[in-house]
C-alpha cells in the first residue's frame, strides 16, 4: 500500500490529543494562570536557546546550499533548464514573504483597534469597540 497508517500512534495521538484540550477547558482560570507562568519563566530563561537555535538554522542552510553535493541538485529531470533566473526566483521568494505579512498585518491591525485592545478606548474615534 502507498499510504501505511498506523492505528496505535493515531489512536493515542487523539485520546492525548482531546484530553488535553477538555482539561484545559475544564478547567480555564487555572491553566491560563499556569501557562502565564510556564510562559514568562520560558522566555526568561530560555530567550537565549531561541535565538542560538533561530540563528544557527542560518548557519545550517548556508553550509547545505554552500557544499556541491547539495547545491548544485536538479528539480526535475536531467535536460530540464530552469524557469527561473536565480535573481528572478530571489525577488519571488522575497515578494511572496511580504505578501504574508500584509496579509496578516492587513487584517490584525484593524481587528486590534476594533476589538479595543488598542489603548483607544476613551478615544471617540473608536465608537465599535465600546458597543
Amino acid at each position: 500500500p502507498v499510504l501505511r497508517f498506523n492505528w496505535v500512534v493515531s489512536l493515542m495521538a487523539t485520546v492525548t490529543l482531546w484530553s488535553f484540550t477538555i482539561a484545559v477547558l475544564a478547567a480555564e482560570d487555572s491553566t491560563a494562570r499556569l501557562f502565564a507562568k510556564a510562559t514568562l519563566w520560558i522566555s526568561t530563561n530560555f530567550t537565549w536557546l531561541y535565538t542560538l537555535t533561530q540563528n544557527a538554522w542560518v548557519f545550517v542552510i548556508m553550509y547545505v546550499l554552500l557544499r556541491k553535493k547539495y547545491a548544485n541538485i536538479k528539480l526535475g529531470q536531467p535536460e530540464d533548464t530552469p524557469d527561473y533566473s536565480d535573481i528572478v526566483w530571489f525577488i519571488l521568494m522575497f515578494t511572496t514573504s511580504l505578501g504574508t505579512g500584509i496579509f496578516f498585518f492587513g487584517v490584525s491591525e484593524p481587528m486590534s483597534y476594533y476589538r479595543g485592545d488598542s489603548g483607544l478606548e476613551n478615544d471617540k474615534t473608536n465608537m465599535l469597540a465600546k458597543m
